[in-house]
């Protein structure tokens, strides 16, 4: 049985195409276990569990980070992650997962034992009463996950309401069944959950 590579992406908000070009790299600290990031809208901190799982923290400017959880149980305890910088790319890695982040225009992007996973799109975009974050995606993925929903296995393309809450009588399509969680399992072998309580769309 294949395994899947973890990527836990931890927001505390709530091919490579577009990027913000407003958002820059200000300042980086590397803590030996974990990396932190200044950028221009807010604080990123990047933290390794295992050779294949990492967490992603952003923090928006004039909000507080709160180091809890509602599902992660396992401690990042012994995790050394190699770190260097160069021609303006920061690169962070463990045996397993690499993390790129380009400085200017800010871009972080995933890859697992030199094969690129994910990237960030346009970043963290707050509108009106609204936080967004996006991701660029190859052109033949699928995502699957997102919780009870009878819709297509492939959930990609659908927005999808993070709300628990039944549909009684639903006939061929119901996007809410009882239970939601906030995780996408790609078609590419890796997943990303988002650790975030506020109701919200994936």
């Amino acid at each position: 049985m294949k395994s899947i590579l973890n990527i836990i992406a931890l927001f505390l908000i709530s091919g490579l195409s577009a990027q913000n070009a407003a958002r820059k790299v200000e300042s980086v600290e590397y803590l030996g276990n974990r990396l932190v990031l200044e950028v221009t809208d807010g604080q990123y901190i990047i933290k390794p569990y295992s050779d294949n799982i990492v967490e992603t923290a952003f923090i928006p400017k004039g909000q507080t980070y709160k180091n809890e959880s509602h599902a992660v149980v396992l401690s990042p305890k012994g995790m050394k992650p190699k770190f260097q910088e160069k021609n303006g790319v920061i690169e962070f890695t463990t045996a397993g997962i690499s993390i790129f982040i380009k400085k200017a225009p800010f871009q972080i992007s995933y890859s697992y034992k030199g094969k690129l996973l994910l990237s960030e799109k346009d970043g963290y975009i707050k509108k009106d009463s609204t936080e967004h974050l996006t991701f660029n995606l190859d052109a033949t993925e699928a995502l699957y996950g997102g919780g009870a929903r009878a819709i297509g296995m492939d959930r990609r393309g659908n927005r999808l309401q993070l709300y628990n809450r039944a549909h009684y009588g639903y006939g061929d399509r119901a996007e809410l069944l009882n239970y939601t969680i906030p995780m996408v399992l790609s078609s590419k072998i890796y997943a990303v959950h988002f650790d975030n309580a506020p109701i919200g769309y994936l």
